[in-house]
């Protein structure tokens, strides 16, 4: 199995992500971390903490799509079967990387496996056991979020989208379908790509016994200019809605944003937001 976790600065965080990953000891794995532009020394402070690491420095920030795919393209052209992308904001429970390979044998037209995923602060809290399409307001939500992880989500179990800041997916099914878009910069990426990959034919799969922690939205909560974030956020959810056919409920979807934006004390990012939103529904 290939693993590949996309970092942009954090490098501490970094680290622990790396150390929990070779503290599982799961036998054949190969590491590669794909550095997306960092600015504070991430590589050079990786290399020499894991040199059993590969590295591949990209010199600039180009995204998450554009990193996780160079790191997928690296897994392919060395032929493993099954590919795990991780954020770097993530943390391997030890049994995680078992959980999922003897998952990925239940199905032989499964082609994406995802852990539930806790907070990394409140690991007895779920952030996400997959996500689905909810119909008002409509979006696309986490399963769980905030539920017990003794209480709910306990099924091996098909969903609808995981989120690609953990998960594993099957080499066969990328070749099938490709990478990530390169319509997305990030947000909606994961989501875009069940949606084909469940298009095609292929499953995705609940895992309960897998478990990851999570910082969640590290780099967007430290961003040095959130608006990009959010501009990147209403672009991406245009695609999105075009993407599924849905472009008529994007009018509400986006209504509930802003009033939600609104209470949480957000209303200085909502003109980005909306630019970002109009220059989606314009690009052809």
């Amino acid at each position: 199995m290939a693993v590949v976790v996309l970092g942009w600065n954090h490098r501490e965080d970094s680290a622990e992500c790396l150390r929990s990953i070779l503290a599982t000891s799961y036998p054949a794995l190969c590491v590669w971390f794909v550095d997306n532009g960092s600015t504070d020394g991430t590589p050079e402070f990786l290399a020499r903490q894991f040199p059993e690491v590969t590295l591949l420095e990209l010199g600039e920030n180009r995204g998450l799509v554009a990193g996780y795919n160079v790191g997928i393209e690296a897994a392919l052209v060395a032929d493993y079967d099954y590919i795990c992308v991780l954020n770097n904001d993530v943390v391997v429970v030890p049994n995680t990387f078992h959980a999922l390979m003897t998952a990925s044998r239940v199905n032989c037209r499964a082609g994406i496996w995802s852990p539930k995923i806790v907070y990394y602060d409140e690991d007895n809290l779920i952030w996400s056991a997959g996500a689905y399409q909810r119909r008002f307001p409509p979006g696309v939500v986490q399963r769980g979020m905030g539920a017990s992880v003794r209480d709910r989500f306990t099924r091996l179990e098909p969903i609808t989208y995981a989120t690609s800041c953990a998960w594993l997916m099957s080499a066969q099914m990328v070749r099938e379908i490709g990478a990530f878009s390169p319509k997305y910069s990030f947000y909606y990426s994961d989501y875009e790509y069940c949606a084909r990959a469940r298009a095609h034919g292929w499953q995705i799969l609940f895992v309960p016994d897998a478990i990851i922690k999570h910082k969640v939205s590290l780099s967007t909560q430290r961003a040095p200019r959130p608006a990009v974030w959010w501009y990147n956020l209403g672009n991406a959810e245009a695609e999105f809605y075009r993407e599924l056919k849905a472009i008529t409920v994007l009018p509400l979807h986006a209504a509930w944003i802003v009033a939600r934006s609104v209470l949480q004390g957000h209303i200085r990012f909502v003109p980005a937001y909306l630019n970002g939103l109009i220059s989606g529904l314009r690009r052809r």
